[in-house]
């Protein structure tokens, strides 16, 4: 069976569409540690953050996590500051931390049937991945010790509730601005860690963040607003 050549036409119109909408991944810094690194960056693309923690749960859902899981660039300054010489290697292994028991709090929210969960499951393992690898044997300062008991405290009181998509923002930035040798940029004046260099870059295309591809297949859902299934 032939096809009109016009229908050919229309295909390779849009496989080329394809090719130029997907993006290498960004350059990537060497080392076992950046590797898994930018895996998970791809992983936590702006594309994957909307579709799985925020276009999958209901409208303005949120989840409570402990006040010290809201990890920020002004936790980062502030710890900067406060604590003279503080070795990057205690707040490195502070966000991977922070984030691992931030990442059990959504699936904990998740039933195993929700479109978002195997995304998540698997987003989990990329952290473990990360922190098989990264083997911090740096002891605990005072201050770091304080945030890391407060966090598992049960019996807090300082309590939030935050938008799960929220929380995934925070983490992607925080992990450039503490591992900006993993992921190279020809600014040679980006600053990760500053919050004027990711208000220019929430001004230029969204999948330039990362490969859209990093999704897995059976975990690709349209956009929706039904919430938990």
């Amino acid at each position: 069976m032939t096809h009109p050549s016009w229908i050919l036409g229309i295909f390779f119109v849009y496989a080329a569409t394809v090719q130029i909408n997907s993006p290498p991944d960004p350059p990537c810094g060497s080392g076992n540690l950046c590797k898994a690194l930018c895996t998970l960056r791809n992983y936590l693309n702006f594309t994957n953050r909307r579709t799985f923690m925020s276009y999958n749960f209901p409208l303005n859902y949120t989840i409570r996590v402990h006040y010290e899981e809201i990890f920020r660039f002004n936790n980062i300054s502030q710890l900067r500051s406060s604590v003279p010489d503080l070795p990057e290697e205690n707040l490195q292994e502070l966000w991977l931390e922070v984030y691992m028991e931030v990442l059990k709090k959504v699936l904990k929210v998740l039933p195993q049937k929700h479109p978002s969960h195997k995304y998540t499951f698997h987003l989990e393992k990329l952290f473990r991945d990360v922190q098989q690898i990264s083997s911090f044997q740096m002891e605990h300062l005072a201050q770091i010790q304080k945030i890391l008991a407060n966090m598992k405290d049960p019996n807090t009181k300082m309590w939030k509730s935050v938008k799960p998509k929220a929380l995934m923002d925070n983490c992607y930035r925080t992990m450039h601005c503490l591992f900006p040798h993993c992921f190279p940029t020809e600014n040679k004046q980006a600053d990760y860690c500053s919050f004027h260099y990711w208000k220019m870059s929430s001004k230029r295309p969204k999948n330039l963040e990362g490969s859209t591809s990093a999704v897995m297949e059976n975990d690709r859902q349209p956009p929706t607003r039904h919430g938990r299934k």
